[in-house]
């Protein structure tokens, strides 16, 4: 007689879980170097979560910055993609989305596709 082996039932939370490591290693895939480097330097600048990062994220009022917070943003940005930036550069700049704006208006070749 052949037995087949049991087939293990998941429950609604490790199915949930699962999904959720599949989009996490879809997003990981998707995101150039240069993006992830802007992603891990907003991470550092602003000690928000990852996770909190979003593009439609404020840099003040989501991530808790203030105006000290955007200078180093700019130095860091800076050093990181070898660019120039004016003071008047970051005057309108208040979300994520607008930080990649303006460094794809630099010649930073950096997208963010959804996450």
């Amino acid at each position: 007689m052949v037995t087949r082996p049991t087939r293990r039932v998941k429950t609604h939370q490790q199915v949930a879980m699962s999904a959720a490591k599949a989009r996490a290693r879809k997003h990981k895939a998707v995101l150039s170097t240069a993006t992830k480097r802007l992603l891990h330097i907003i991470h550092l600048v602003y000690v928000a979560n990852e996770a909190d990062i979003v593009p439609n994220a404020y840099l003040d009022a989501d991530l808790g910055g203030d105006e000290l917070d955007v200078i180093e943003l700019a130095m860091e940005c800076e050093d990181a993609f070898g660019i120039v930036l004016d003071d008047d550069d970051f005057i309108g700049v208040a979300k994520v989305s607008d930080v990649f704006a303006l460094l794809r208006s630099k010649g930073v070749d950096i997208d963010w596709k959804e996450r």
